[in-house]
């Protein structure tokens, strides 16, 4: 056993020679490990954030004491970490924060996230505490007022915070009330609600047409991602949002600011590959999709044909989608080493197009690891796995199981992982790693 640690703390140390990379593995912030406000984490760790910022450049929410949860910015150096806001914190306008969405963070280290506060209200922030927008305040979209947030707002290397928001009182077109979209924030003091100097606007409404398909329509908005060039959503469509006879058609679509809607993938439409076993064409999409500050949108779909595969595509402006997303990464594909790839998880993306992504592979039932599919030469290259050391933790633990990775415009990857001490039959750790 002593013999299979020292192997397994080796590769660990030696990671980046040997792919020819100058990067670390290393701790973010684990259980037991005392937090900026002098208690220590406790479980409940959620899936982080990170940027190209200097020092504070995690962001993720984490459990203190008994009840506590706050989100935080964590420094992977020598820095200190610190406190963004904790729930039964006040809020500006004196409400109480409740339940907090998961915070992104952007190059200069500031934070956004959405949260629920006392008396049925809700808000967008950034900063601390921050407003960004808050319910009641009136939709730019047209009649009708905010009525609450989904989980994430995400802000952009520019200081821009896109949010989605739900409507009450919108206007009804054929049938359809316009009661959700996703809105932008920027400018001014960053504050879009009243009394701010921020300017709100319009990116995406329920119910709006897809230029790219004629008479085609967005009927609900599922997930979205950011960046400086615009956003990339997944959205079901049909001809007739109304209508409760049509089958909607899941797509993934990209929306430049100012910029109009392209589709870019769509259930029944040809994909790649077009070739079987493979198959031809779009079966389902799935999670929100990536997009790089050039555009480039990374998203996961399952083919249909002979076989169904689960596939990571990389949509480029300069050739998709005149021509169908390349696959990046599919079922069955070698890990690099000695597995091979049997479920992928959504994908995160950097400005060279490197894509990184948990994934299942067939060394077991649970046995799983987070992986960089590099732009150039389409290589794997694995950050951790099942039963690998974690590293600065002692006594000797390791990787269990991951969530799906975030990645920074520069190729920081950050995850969170459940831990397993080695030797051990207690209840496994969490933890925030970050890869950089």
């Amino acid at each position: 056993m002593k013999r299979r640690v020292e192997l397994l703390l080796a590769s660990i140390l030696v990671f980046g020679a040997q792919r020819g990379i100058c990067a670390t593995l290393e701790k973010v912030a684990v259980e037991g490990d005392p937090s900026p406000d002098m208690g220590a984490y406790r479980r409940k760790f959620r899936q982080p954030a990170v940027s190209d910022a200097v020092g504070q450049h995690v962001a993720g929410s984490a459990r203190i004491f008994a009840n506590r949860t706050c989100l935080v910015k964590f420094d992977p150096g020598p820095g200190a970490d610190s406190l963004i806001v904790c729930r039964k914190d006040l809020s500006p306008e004196g409400h109480e924060f409740g339940t907090l969405g998961d915070p992104t963070i952007n190059v200069a280290g500031d934070a956004a996230y959405t949260a629920k506060l006392t008396a049925g209200r809700s808000g967008v922030f950034r900063g601390g505490t921050s407003i960004v927008a808050l319910t009641g305040d009136p939709s730019p979209a047209g009649p009708g007022f905010f009525k609450k947030f989904s989980s994430t707002a995400l802000i952009t290397d520019a200081g821009d915070v896109v949010f989605e928001a739900f409507i009450s009182g919108g206007a009804v077109v054929g049938g359809v009330s316009i009661d959700r979209g996703y809105f932008r924030c920027g400018g001014g003091d960053g504050n879009c609600s009243t009394g701010g100097t921020g300017t709100i606007e319009t990116l995406v409404l329920k119910n709006d047409l897809v230029p790219d398909r004629p008479g085609r329509k967005l009927c609900d908005l599922k997930a979205v991602g950011t960046s400086i060039f615009g956003t990339a959503f997944l959205a079901p469509t049909k001809l007739d949002c109304a209508s409760a006879m049509e089958t909607p058609l899941l797509g993934v679509f990209r929306k430049p600011f100012g910029g109009a809607i392209t589709t870019l993938a769509l259930q029944g439409e040809p994909s790649n590959p077009v070739l079987p076993p493979g198959g031809t064409t779009y079966a389902n999409l799935v999670g929100a999709p990536a997009i790089s500050s050039t555009g480039i949108v990374a998203f996961r779909g399952f083919t249909a044909g002979l076989l169904t595969h689960d596939i990571l595509y990389l949509c480029d402006p300069a050739t998709c989608p005149v021509s169908p997303a390349q696959v990046a990464v599919e079922e069955g594909d070698s890990d690099g080493m000695t597995s091979f790839f049997v479920r992928l998880s959504t994908p995160a993306i950097s400005d060279v197009a490197d894509i990184a992504f948990e994934a299942r592979v067939n060394d077991g039932q649970r046995a799983s690891g987070i992986y960089i599919r590099r732009a150039a030469g389409g290589t794997i290259d694995t950050v951790a796995r099942t039963n690998d050391v974690a590293p600065s933790i002692s006594p000797t633990t390791q990787f269990s199981t991951f969530n799906a990775p975030s990645m920074s415009p520069s190729g920081k990857v950050a995850f969170h992982t459940r831990l397993r001490p080695l030797g051990s039959s207690s209840i496994p750790h969490e933890g925030i790693f970050l890869f950089e």
